[in-house]
């Protein structure tokens, strides 16, 4: 497990049963992932090298934003992620593996030098960029991701290495501010108390 706030420079790993499990703090929390083709993907026209991680969004903090901050080439990678510690299927391959992913995901994009130093959460939810729209939507990528586990996917699809710097940048919760009823129940109980106290 990489730990809270660190800079991972880091290959994720390559078992979709067995992700690398990251957790994060509060700020940004940077990731450098590499892609390339092995001798047994290309078995598999199409497959690409795929590395599997798990976001571990702690209680009081929120995924606020997702960025690719650097990467090396003009090619195109698939992202994709769900809710949970690991993905029910590899989008890889056409079949059921592919099937139980598309109805897992909450969301997922092509990755290239066009996707840097923006939030990617509003792209991610509509699935648009890889013309395969998500509809109906499965979450606001308009809004932050609340605490718990997100599973995630980072394909190559080229022949060329490639490199992605993620940032992933996460605040506070906002503790919800006391409502006027309860501000008056507050206070009510406070003057229950000083007339027991007077009597």
């Amino acid at each position: 497990m990489i730990g809270l706030g660190e800079r991972a420079l880091a290959d994720t790993s390559n078992d979709i049963n067995n992700p690398t499990r990251i957790t994060l703090s509060e700020g940004s929390n940077f990731l450098t992932d590499t892609i390339a083709l092995s001798g047994d993907e290309t078995l598999i026209p199409g497959t690409g090298d795929l590395d599997f991680f798990t976001l571990i969004v702690p209680e009081g903090l929120q995924l606020d934003s997702l960025l690719v901050s650097e990467t090396n080439e003009l090619s195109s990678a698939f992202f994709g992620f769900a809710a949970g510690s690991t993905l029910a299927g590899n989008p890889a391959v056409e079949g059921p593996g592919r099937d139980a992913f598309i109805d897992q995901a909450l969301g997922y994009t092509l990755l290239n030098l066009g996707s840097l130093n923006r939030n990617l959460l509003p792209e991610l939810s509509t699935g648009q960029v890889t013309d395969q729209s998500i509809d109906p939507v499965r979450f606001d990528g308009n809004a932050p991701l609340g605490s718990g586990e997100y599973a995630f996917v980072l394909q190559n699809r080229q022949a060329d290495e490639l490199t992605f710097t993620f940032d992933f940048q996460t605040s506070a919760t906002a503790v919800p501010e006391p409502t006027s009823a309860g501000l008056l129940l507050v206070f009510g109980g406070l003057g229950l108390l000083r007339r027991k106290r007077k009597a």
